[in-house]
């Protein structure tokens, strides 16, 4: 019989300091706040570049205690919307209406933070993307905070849709497909996020079934396991995010409330099936790219998205 904890992580790319904090506070929870190991956790990860990657994590950390709130609003799931934009319409909005006003209320005390800590990665001196621990949490850090500003970017959507706000839905609808981009590019600047990159890595080290192409790329297209692979980011969830705004923009310019009635269903048979029949190799990520131009370029994305506060009052996540 098992006796205390373990550690399950189910998860595409480790988020180390969440393994570090739960291994460390798991029985002593008084000894460390997450702000006090995050420094320690930085000095000892990132050596010369402690201070710098240490105030990145520092803003971060709002904004992961605001994603656990919306996983539990979220009835103990989350997806995220920029890769399954879809879902909006065959899952319905209403049931989650009710929790939009209070994350747009919590994240608006976090407005600052998504430029502040791109621009402090941006900044990281030149020679420090030559260090494999930067480089990746840079990455790591960069995607998380896109991938759920641009999903409460979404909430604010609804919530402007729901007060009869067009040109407010055209301005966010606008914001969004800015930060998808950005995030796409983020993406391809490593190679922990490609599926040809994966493919080829498991052929140096064993035989592979020719078929087994076609079930990486169906795994990563499943509606609970879409993940930050560049491949699929490129050429399935950038465009039904295309095809699905396009179709917001199109109700908000006439003046109609959403109803949020289009699965676009073919559209999305047909992205699929495309994306089934190209190979890999020829949509690979170029792993690489200016990582700092990229993250610069996406603290401006962000800086478009701002939730608005209900009063001067309002409360610090």
């Amino acid at each position: 019989m098992c006796r205390g904890m373990i550690v399950w992580p189910e998860m595409a790319h480790t988020d180390t300091l969440m393994l570090e904090y739960f291994a460390r506070n798991s029985w002593r929870p008084d000894q460390l706040s997450i702000e006090t190991l995050t420094e320690d956790f930085a000095r000892q990860r990132y050596g010369k570049y402690a201070a710098e990657m240490n105030a990145a994590w520092q803003a971060f950390l709002p904004i992961v205690e605001l994603s656990g709130r919306l996983a539990s609003w979220s009835e103990g799931s989350f997806t995220c919307y920029l890769k399954s934009i879809y879902a909006l319409c065959y899952r319905g909005v209403d049931k989650r209406m009710h929790h939009a006003e209070e994350l747009i209320r919590c994240a608006s005390a976090c407005n600052d933070h998504p430029s502040r800590i791109l621009s402090v990665l941006a900044g990281l001196p030149e020679e420090a993307w030559a260090d494999p621990f930067v480089r990746r949490d840079a990455v790591d850090i960069a995607r998380s905070l896109l991938e759920h500003w641009g999903h409460w970017a979404i909430m604010l959507l609804f919530s402007q849709n729901e007060a009869g706000d067009c040109a407010g839905v055209l301005a966010t609808s606008a914001a969004v497909m800015r930060l998808s981009e950005a995030l796409m590019n983020v993406v391809a600047c490593h190679e922990d996020f490609s599926l040809y990159r994966t493919l080829v890595g498991l052929e140096k080290v064993c035989p592979v079934n020719p078929l087994f192409e076609h079930t990486l790329k169906f795994n990563y297209l499943a509606n609970y396991c879409r993940q930050d692979a560049y491949e699929a980011y490129r050429y399935v969830y950038l465009e039904e995010q295309k095809a699905f705004f396009g179709w917001v923009d199109e109700q908000a310019r006439a003046g109609q409330r959403i109803e949020w009635n289009n699965t676009f269903k073919d559209i999305r048979d047909a992205l699929t099936q495309r994306f089934f029949d190209t190979p890999l190799a020829e949509m690979q990520s170029p792993c690489a790219g200016d990582l700092p131009a990229v993250l610069r370029e996406a603290a401006e994305a962000v800086r478009a998205i701002r939730f608005p506060a209900p009063d001067a009052a309002a409360k610090e996540v």
